[in-house]
């Protein structure tokens, strides 16, 4: 139980999870996707936040990518060789 468990890129696919289907929250879908405790999601958004890959308006529950967060997703999604969800794990 650690935010460093999930990674930037982890968030990034939640948050790209929430702007595509908005039924969940990206916390929600983070939480689903890691098996983390909501605390830790919400803290692993935070971080994301400090370090530019999303941005929020009223929530963060409610994040969208910025453009160096859909760069991040877009080349681990795009790069040869690399699977692209790193945990076995079904949503």
């Amino acid at each position: 139980m650690a935010t460093k468990n999930i990674s930037d890129f982890e968030v990034c696919l939640a948050v790209g999870w929430h702007q595509k289907d908005n039924s969940k929250f990206a916390d929600e879908y983070l939480m689903e996707y890691s098996e983390e405790p909501q605390k830790v999601c919400l803290r692993a958004l935070e971080r994301a936040h400090k370090r530019g890959l999303i941005d929020y308006g009223v929530s963060l529950r409610s994040a969208w990518l910025t453009d160096k967060g859909r760069a991040l997703r877009f080349d681990r999604l795009t790069a040869p060789g690399l699977f692209a969800v790193p945990r076995d794990r079904k949503l």
